[in-house]
């Protein structure tokens, strides 16, 4: 069965949800490219399997971020800007160590900000690349569909005013009953009273796609980067297993090595 381009615009349309996450994962690739552009200019040098496993990081931070508060736009966007600062970051300490930030160099911030004062810093172009991808990054995020961010609607039965006017009926009533003479009172027949019920609803979308996002973010934990996955740190050629394996990826790597070392 083939769908034309309209056909698929008009699903999209549609159904929000995967349109969202297809908004999303655009927005994860220009975050990727925000963290790497300020310092690997030679993006497509990269390992294809650790680029697609930064991409995913960020597409389930992105997500997390976006569906753990009921699609709000707001932590997803301060998401994106975290992930740009790093990568202004790792470009400032590698034009001044001519090193990569790796998992020590947080041990060390207060000695970092000690020095800080003394450095000069400025932009390159390809900071500027990175800054423009986050930007557009933030864009997508901003220009989620206002339908696609709302809370989920009650159910109507709890809010129309037929069945609030349904339940003071029945109230009335009931309290007449009572009321009513022994003659009416003599009926075996047992009273219906309006019984509250409260029905248990499965997971709502929002925190199932949080949970789904959770725990891929959780499971990296339980791989082993180094072992499992190939990726390795050069001790003499930090820069280039950064390059090469993208930053996220052979930042968790060599914080596994130091861990378990």
């Amino acid at each position: 069965m083939k769908m034309s381009m309209k056909d698929l615009k008009s699903w999209m349309t549609d159904h929000p949800y995967p349109r969202t996450l297809a908004t999303i994962g655009g927005a994860s690739i220009c975050s990727m490219l925000a963290l790497e552009l300020p310092s690997n200019h030679e993006l497509w040098k990269m390992q294809a399997g650790p680029a697609l496993l930064e991409l995913l990081l960020i597409f389930c931070f992105l997500c997390l971020l976006f569906y753990l508060p009921h699609r709000r736009k707001t932590p997803a966007i301060v998401g994106i800007v975290a992930l740009a600062s790093i990568g202004i970051a790792e470009y400032f300490v590698i034009t001044f160590k001519s090193m990569p930030i790796q998992p020590g160099d947080l041990f060390a911030l207060s000695t970092a900000a000690t020095v800080a004062g003394s450095y000069t810093y400025e932009l390159s172009t390809f900071c500027f690349m990175g800054l423009a991808a986050a930007a557009l990054g933030i864009a997508l995020i901003v220009l989620i569909p206002r339908d696609a961010c709302g809370r989920p609607p009650r159910r109507a039965s709890e809010t129309s005013p037929e069945s609030i006017d349904h339940a003071m009926s029945a109230s009335l009533k009931s309290k007449d009953s009572k009321a009513s003479p022994a003659t009416e009172g003599t009926s075996t027949a047992p009273r219906e009273h309006p019984v509250a019920t409260k029905s248990k609803l499965p997971l709502s979308v929002d925190r199932r796609t949080a949970l789904v996002a959770g725990a891929a973010l959780g499971a990296q934990a339980f791989i082993s980067y180094y072992d499992t996955l190939g990726i390795k740190l050069h001790t003499w050629k930090p820069l280039e297993s950064y390059y090469s394996q993208g930053f996220l990826p052979t930042f968790i790597s060599s914080a596994q090595k130091n861990g378990a070392a």
